[in-house]
């Protein structure tokens, strides 16, 4: 009795898991985003609100760090950051795709030797992942330029520095690193959902594209 239920919780972990995978593909991620997004935002204001507390808690971490380490993890980060923009700006492209099939299906849908194949249920499922294929092509689109407008960028300003010692600049210098790590998080999030939503539209093209060939090839033989 004992083992059964364990098998149960088991499988039933094992379907919840599948399930979360599944809608998660389908979504594109697109939740899990927005949830990530105001968490993240939220540790920004928090940082910024109670900025003397988090320097406080900042500098045993920068006594053991120097200047040039700094300065690399700084490079990184900004390296990291245009490579994500270049990704998303690469992306931006599906936009432009997007209304290209969407004329054009426009165009095939309405010419008259097509109606016959398309009609009843057959109509409806090409229309349906006509629509799929756009509405994907175009969220990844605009998850791409969500990606570019997250444009802040955290440095020390000219009055955090003056008059300062070096320990409080390193200081002032990490605390805006963390920040800048945590937009580079929002860019790189809102970059893999457009990812997952252009891959989506690119497959549900490709499924339609398929699966009226097939049925265009059909109804010929048929005829």
């Amino acid at each position: 009795m004992v083992r059964t239920k364990q098998l149960r919780a088991r499988l039933s972990r094992w379907w919840q898991c599948v399930l979360d995978f599944v809608i998660g593909q389908v979504l594109a991620e697109g939740p899990s985003l927005r949830s990530a997004r105001r968490t993240i935002l939220q540790e920004i204001a928090d940082a910024t609100k109670i900025y003397g507390k988090e320097i406080d808690r900042l500098r045993p971490v920068a006594d053991g760090l120097t200047a040039d380490d700094l300065r690399r993890y700084t490079t990184f980060d900004a390296e990291r950051r245009r490579s994500v923009d270049d990704k998303a700006r690469a992306n931006l492209v599906s936009i432009t795709v997007g209304f290209t099939v969407l004329l054009v299906g426009l165009n095939v849908v309405g010419k008259s030797e097509l109606k016959a194949p398309m009609e009843g249920w057959w109509g409806i499922l090409f229309l349906a992942l006509f629509m799929l294929g756009v509405v994907y092509l175009m969220y990844g689109g605009l998850k791409a330029l969500e990606a570019l407008q997250i444009a802040k960028v955290f440095s020390p300003s000219a009055a955090d520095e003056s008059g300062v010692c070096e320990a409080v600049r390193r200081v002032n210098l990490l605390w805006c690193l963390q920040q800048n790590e945590r937009t580079s998080i929002l860019r790189t999030n809102a970059v893999s959902v457009s990812h997952r939503s252009i891959r989506n539209g690119v497959v549900s093209l490709a499924v339609l594209i398929l699966l009226m060939g097939g049925r265009i090839l059909l109804f010929i033989c048929g005829s």
